[in-house]
């Protein structure tokens, strides 16, 4: 797999920390295709109208995703895609302000928590979940793989309300 993670204005993390998120992804996916996702960033109050008109929660989200493949489609829609151009599977926005908070909250680097929930976006638009118990365990088992490939402890550890909301 090659995947494109492609920022709007000011970038989430450095561009060269995005790239080495997009390679880490990379190399513990086994997925076919050349892939492009958006990952952004959008204020507190744009969040909070994101979370309630998606989701119907009248709070801000640290991050939301919108897969442009549900389930098994992705795969087909690798399949049926250009080799030579990127297959574009969603958007992913994150909510600096939040993310900041709950970094400091949780003694972390907030470079380290918006790398999580940058892959954890990421995993979503490529069709993992954390809806059932197994779902969150396998996600969650990949993300900490991912993540202590690019020098990242475990996020999870102590995390309590913290938790990604995607």
């Amino acid at each position: 797999m090659r995947l494109t993670l492609v920022t709007g204005g000011k970038p989430v993390l450095p561009p060269r920390r995005l790239k080495a998120v997009a390679a880490a992804l990379e190399a513990h996916l086994e997925k076919k295709g050349s892939l492009e996702a958006f990952v952004g960033m959008i204020s507190q109050g744009e969040m909070r109208r994101l979370n309630h008109d998606w989701r119907g929660k009248n709070r801000p989200a640290n991050i939301l995703s919108w897969p442009q493949f549900e389930g098994r489609k992705l795969a087909a829609a690798v399949r049926k895609s250009n080799p030579r151009r990127p297959l574009y599977i969603g958007d992913v926005v994150l909510c600096p302000d939040i993310v900041r908070r709950e970094a400091k909250r949780q003694k972390k680097p907030a470079r380290h928590h918006f790398t999580h929930l940058v892959v954890h976006g990421v995993l979503h638009l490529l069709g993992y979940d954390h809806v059932t118990p197994r779902k969150a365990a396998r996600m969650e088992k990949l993300e900490k793989k991912i993540l202590q490939s690019l020098g990242i402890a475990d996020p999870y550890a102590g995390m309590g309300q913290d938790s990604p909301t995607t």
